[in-house]
This record gives structure tokens, C-alpha cells and sequence, in this order.
């Protein structure tokens, strides 16, 4: 059987044509200028403001400011002094001859809090002593704290042996351009035995940090930390109240171990008894006992 030949009969396609592509040179678009007039006077980010000049419109408006006037106001804003630290008076019952004597001394300059006690807020430093002198005169009981101004820096000295002398300590840190106010060796609590540890009081000052880089100290290698805070709830050892120390306290003496408006070391009672009485509770202990109620409701 023969084959027979089959014939396309769809019309033959064209050949393509080759495309006539012209090529240009790339040129970035010039801008316009009034587009480029219209950025530089848009307003300055913060971010940019530390490294980019500042534009007009901020340089005119501190142009009236004289040096004068800046040096003034940066001393204004550097020598803000601290603020005195309150006065607590004891033994109030007539509020009125108090607010006399307080505004006969020191004018405005004070606030009177009956809330927590009678505490006495003066405004300035200079008032807080023109009070201070006012209620002692007045024999008034009263107790407040160190201003911060004259608060010393204490730091704690680890690695000298406790045989050393605190005279050559204190010289070796002065050494240093430090001022030295005091230092005394860190005994053990309960059993008094002297420790290789030293408090050092140092006057403020603007390198009191730097005592913190030293390490070498008569030969000694050694190192310097701050204090670790005690949780201890303050106790005055003169008047036996709790919230203050002895040092910035105006009231009068009670004993640790009886009744007595004395000194503890003024007490009759040389040998240690069984017969004792607080001064806070009337308990069977001394005054400093962990165990006091008075004690126990401060601490909760």
C-alpha cells in the first residue's frame, strides 16, 4: 500500500525583523530648583541637629543672649545647694509658742509636719542653724541628721594588716591628694577580735572616687570599696530612741539599764543583774535588747 505524501497548506511565516534599539548615554534626572529650595528649608531633625549646622531661624533666636547671660545661668544651675535635712521637736503639747519662735528666727523660711511628729523643714542652710541655735537656747529636745554638705565619704580599706598603725594609713592616703578625716580599724562583732579591714572618712571632694583606683598602700597590696548598708534600725546611744544617732541629738540622757535620766556610764548598777528595766517598753531587759516590743513594731 502506498503512502501517500501529505502538503502543509498553512501560508509560510515571515522572517522577523532585527530591532532597531538605539542606545543612550544613563544621565540621573536633574533636579529642579525650586525642589532643591524647598528641602534646604525644611526643619532639621534632632538627630541632626549635633552634627549639622544650625539653620538661621535657631541661631536668631538666641542671638539677644550675651555670654554673660549664659555663664550666669549655668552657675545658677550648678550651685543649687542641697536641701537642710528636718528638725524633730519632741515634747510639743502648745503648737503656738513653737510657731512664734520659729517665725520670730527664721521669718517664712520653714514648714511645720505635725503627721509623722513635729518636724520642722527649713528652706535654707543658714535657717537651718539660726533654728538649731534658737532650740537649744530654748532648751528644747530635739534631733536631727548631718547635712549633706558635710557629710564625709567613707570607704572601707581591705587588705591591711590590723597591727598597722591608722596615723601611717591616713598619711599613705593623703599621698593620694585625698583629705583624710578619720580612720579606725573593723572589729569583729561578737567576739571584738580586730579584722583586716579599716573605715577611712575622707572629706568630700571632687576625686573622692579616685581613691577607689588605688591599689598599693605602704607596700601593701590593697583595695578599697564602698561600705555595705546596714539594715540595723539606728539606735542613740545617750537618750535610747531609735531612728537617730548620738551625734546630731539634743535630748536628755536615759540609761540603757534602768529608769535613769543618766548616762549608762553613770549608772549605779556596775554588775550585770537580773533587775533591769527599758526605758521604752518597762520590760525586764535593757533598752538595746532585739527582743523589745518597741523594737519589733519599728522593725515590722
Amino acid at each position: 500500500m502506498e503512502h501517500q505524501q501529505y502538503t502543509s497548506t498553512f501560508p509560510a511565516l515571515p522572517t522577523p525583523l532585527e530591532p532597531n534599539w538605539q542606545k543612550v548615554e544613563y544621565k540621573k534626572r536633574p533636579r529642579d530648583i525650586t525642589e532643591t529650595h524647598t528641602q534646604n528649608n525644611k526643619q532639621i531633625k534632632l538627630h541632626d541637629c549635633w552634627l549639622d549646622p544650625p539653620s538661621p531661624q535657631t541661631t536668631k533666636r538666641f542671638d539677644a543672649l550675651t555670654e554673660e547671660d549664659q555663664d550666669e545661668g549655668g552657675e545658677k544651675a550648678t550651685t543649687k545647694s542641697p536641701k537642710p535635712p528636718p528638725i524633730y521637736i519632741a515634747g510639743v503639747h502648745n503648737i503656738k509658742p513653737l510657731k512664734e519662735l520659729l517665725v520670730a528666727v527664721s521669718g517664712d523660711y520653714f514648714e511645720l509636719k505635725v503627721i509623722n511628729g513635729n518636724q520642722v523643714q527649713p528652706n535654707s542652710a543658714d535657717k537651718y542653724r539660726t533654728i538649731i541655735d534658737a532650740l537649744i537656747k530654748k532648751h528644747t529636745e530635739f534631733h536631727t541628721y548631718q547635712p549633706k554638705e558635710e557629710r564625709c565619704v567613707r570607704t572601707v580599706l581591705r587588705g591591711m594588716h590590723y597591727s598597722t598603725d591608722e596615723e601611717d594609713i591616713k598619711t599613705a592616703i593623703e599621698h593620694h591628694g585625698h583629705t583624710v578625716i578619720n580612720v579606725h580599724n573593723i572589729k569583729q562583732q561578737r567576739t571584738n577580735i580586730p579584722l583586716s579591714f579599716f573605715y577611712v572618712d575622707l572629706k568630700p571632694n571632687a576625686n573622692s572616687k579616685d581613691i577607689y583606683h588605688i591599689e598599693t598602700l605602704n607596700y601593701t597590696k590593697v583595695r578599697f570599696e564602698p561600705p555595705r548598708l546596714e539594715r540595723n534600725i539606728l539606735q542613740c546611744g545617750k537618750c535610747q530612741r531609735y531612728g537617730h544617732t548620738q551625734a546630731y541629738r539634743f535630748h536628755s540622757p536615759r540609761c540603757v539599764k534602768c529608769l535613769g535620766n543618766h548616762n549608762t556610764k553613770h549608772c549605779p548598777r556596775k554588775e550585770k543583774s537580773e533587775h533591769v528595766k527599758c526605758v521604752l517598753c518597762n520590760g525586764n531587759h535593757q533598752a538595746n535588747y532585739k527582743g523589745c516590743a518597741v523594737y519589733k513594731d519599728i522593725q515590722k
